[in-house]
C-alpha cells in the first residue's frame, strides 16, 4: 500500500461532470412533490459450514474445452453479501446464479453470508488459510483488508476480457473507484456494481400536510436550518411524536452525520484525509458539524428518547406506525421500505428526498457495491485455477449486464452504475411516480465527487468514533473533546 499519493480535484470533478446525463430524464433538480447499513444483517445465511471451500477448488472440473470462452464444467465458487439487504436482493441474487449457471454450464456454488462476516474475522481467517473463493462482494469501505493482503486480483489483469460495451458503460465512474484506492500501487482492485448516495431524507408526507407545511417547499430540506425549522414545526404541530431521528449505533451513527459532514466542508467532511494517512474527525468542519447533529437531540429534543442506542433497521416501523415523520437512512432500505410499508410507498404517502447541498455544493458521498476477483492461493495449482478464474470474469460480467443492472434500484436500493442504463432507470421502480426514489438518487449522485475509500482503515475510521459520539448524546462530552478522543484513538491504536 502507498504511504500516500494525492489525486487532484480536477480528476473527481471530471467525473462528476461526466453524469450530468445522468439527470437528462428527470427534470429539474428539485423533487415535485405530488403529492427507507450500509449494510444488511449480520445474520450467517451461508451455504458453507465453515466459510471454506479448500483454496477456491469447489471440485474437479469436468472441462476439456480448447475455447477459453467455453466454462461448462467448471466449479467455482462466489462469496455474497448483498443478498441480506432484502429478500428482493436474496431472490435476484439466486436468479442471476441459475440463469448464469444455465447459460454457460459452470456450476457456481454460493456462500450466502453477512455483512460481519465480510467486516470481521472470519472471512480474513479463511483467506489467511488460503482457503477462500473465486469472487468475493463487499463495500468499498470493508474491501481494503483484502486488498491489503494481496489476495484481490487488480482490475487492469482481467478488464481486457470484458467487451467493450460494459467498459464503455462503468468508463464514467473510473476516476472515482481511482481516488478511493489512491493508496495503492496496483489502482483499482475492487469495481463496483451498484452505488449508493449517501444518504437521502424519507419523510411521512401526511405530516407535512398535517402541521400545515407545504411539501414542495419544505421537503426535502435546503439545509440544517431549514432541517430544524421543519423538524420542529412537524413534531409541534404533526401527529408523529418525533421530528427527525437521528442515529446512535456502531454502523448507523454516521447515517445523519455524515452526509452532514460533507455538505457542510466538501472533502472535510471525508472520514479519511485526502493524503489517506490520517483521520478528519477532529478538523473543524467534523467539529462543528458533530455540534450540529447532536443538537439535534441534546437541543432540540427532535429524536427519539432511544437515539443513543437507534439503528435505521427500525426506520420502517417507526414510520409506518406514523411515529417518526423524517429521518435518513441508506438507500439500500428502500426494498424494506416497498415491503413493509408497500401502501404508503405506493400512494405518495412516505417519500423519498436528496440530502442538500449547502453550503459546500455535496451531496454526500458514495458508498461503492463491490465485487473482486481473487487471486490464486498458494497451494493451489495455476492448471486448477486459470478455467475457474475464467468463469469469474464471466459472472462479473454478468453482474454488469444491462438486464441485472436495470433491476438494482428495486431489489437492491444501489444505483446502477452503467451509465448506458440511466436513462430508462426509473422505468424499472415501482411506484417512482409516488415516491421519487429513484429522482432523489439521481439529484444527489450529479453532486457527489467522491466515495467511501478502500483504505484497510476506512471502516474503523467509521466505527470507532462511535462511543464517543454516544457520550456527546448522553451529555458527557462536549463536541470538540469527542472528536479530539475520537482522532487520538485512531492515531495512537488503529492506524
Amino acid at each position: 500500500m502507498k504511504e500516500s499519493n494525492q489525486t487532484s480535484d480536477v480528476d473527481r470533478v471530471s467525473s462528476s461532470s461526466g453524469r450530468r446525463k445522468f439527470l437528462k430524464f428527470a427534470g429539474a433538480a428539485g423533487l415535485a412533490t405530488s403529492l427507507a447499513g450500509c449494510g444488511g444483517s449480520d445474520t450467517n445465511t451461508t451455504t458453507t459450514t465453515d466459510g471454506s471451500n479448500g483454496g477456491g477448488s469447489g471440485g474437479q472440473d469436468t472441462t476439456t474445452s480448447d475455447n477459453p470462452d467455453d466454462i461448462s464444467g467448471v466449479n467455482f465458487e462466489y462469496w455474497d453479501v448483498h443478498h441480506s439487504q432484502s429478500e428482493a436482493a436474496r431472490q435476484s441474487v439466486q436468479g442471476l446464479v441459475e440463469e448464469f449457471e444455465s447459460g454457460t454450464g459452470a456450476n457456481l456454488r454460493v456462500n450466502y453470508d453477512s455483512v460481519g462476516n465480510s467486516a470481521g474475522s472470519k472471512w480474513i481467517n479463511a483467506f489467511q488459510r488460503g482457503d477462500y473463493p473465486n469472487i468475493i462482494t463487499g463495500f468499498s469501505h470493508i474491501d481494503g483488508k483484502y486488498m491489503d493482503g494481496g489476495w484481490i486480483k487488480p482490475f487492469s489483469e482481467y478488464k481486457d476480457n470484458f467487451s467493450q460495451e460494459t467498459l464503455d458503460g462503468i468508463e464514467w465512474i473510473l476516476p472515482v473507484i481511482e481516488h478511493a484506492s489512491r493508496m495503492y500501487d496496483e489502482g483499482i482492485m475492487g469495481i463496483p456494481f451498484g452505488f449508493e448516495p449517501k444518504n437521502p431524507f424519507i419523510a411521512r408526507i401526511d405530516h407535512f400536510e398535517e402541521a400545515g407545511l407545504d411539501p414542495e417547499e419544505d421537503f426535502p430540506p435546503k439545509n440544517y436550518e431549514h432541517l430544524i425549522e421543519v423538524a420542529t414545526t412537524l413534531q409541534e404541530d404533526g401527529p408523529g411524536e418525533y421530528g427527525f431521528q437521528i442515529w446512535g449505533t456502531a454502523s448507523d451513527w454516521l447515517e445523519v452525520s455524515n452526509p452532514m459532514a460533507i455538505a457542510l466542508g466538501g472533502t472535510d467532511g471525508a472520514f479519511l484525509n485526502e493524503a489517506a494517512d490520517d483521520t478528519n474527525i477532529d478538523n473543524d468542519t467534523w467539529v462543528q458539524n458533530i455540534k450540529n447533529w447532536s443538537e439535534i437531540y441534546t437541543k432540540h429534543g427532535l429524536s427519539s428518547g432511544g437515539t443513543v442506542n437507534a439503528n435505521d433497521e427500525t426506520a420502517v416501523a417507526l414510520m409506518r406506525q406514523g411515529e417518526l415523520s423524517m429521518t435518513q437512512v441508506a438507500p439500500a432500505n428502500h426494498p424494506s421500505f416497498m415491503e413493509q410499508a408497500r401502501d404508503m410507498m405506493m400512494d405518495g404517502t412516505l417519500q423519498w428526498g436528496p440530502m442538500y447541498n449547502e453550503p459546500s455544493g455535496q451531496r454526500g458521498t458514495f458508498l461503492l457495491a463491490t465485487m473482486a476477483i481473487t487471486r490464486k492461493p498458494e497451494q493451489t495449482s495455476q492448471e486448477e485455477w486459470a478455467p475457474k478464474e475464467r468463469a469469474a470474469v464471466q459472472f462479473v460480467e454478468k453482474l454488469l449486464s444491462k438486464d441485472f443492472q436495470r433491476s438494482l434500484q428495486q431489489n437492491y436500493g444501489y444505483l446502477p452504475v452503467r451509465d448506458d442504463v440511466w436513462d430508462d432507470a426509473s422505468d424499472q421502480v415501482e411506484g417512482e411516480d409516488s415516491h421519487h426514489f429513484s429522482e432523489s438518487l439521481f439529484t444527489m449522485a450529479e453532486e457527489i465527487d467522491v466515495a467511501w475509500s478502500f483504505h484497510p482503515k476506512q471502516r474503523p475510521a467509521m466505527v470507532s468514533p462511535t462511543p464517543h459520539m454516544q457520550k456527546v448524546l448522553q451529555g458527557d462530552l462536549t463536541p470538540e473533546q469527542a472528536c479530539k478522543d475520537a482522532a487520538e484513538e485512531f492515531r495512537n491504536t488503529i492506524l
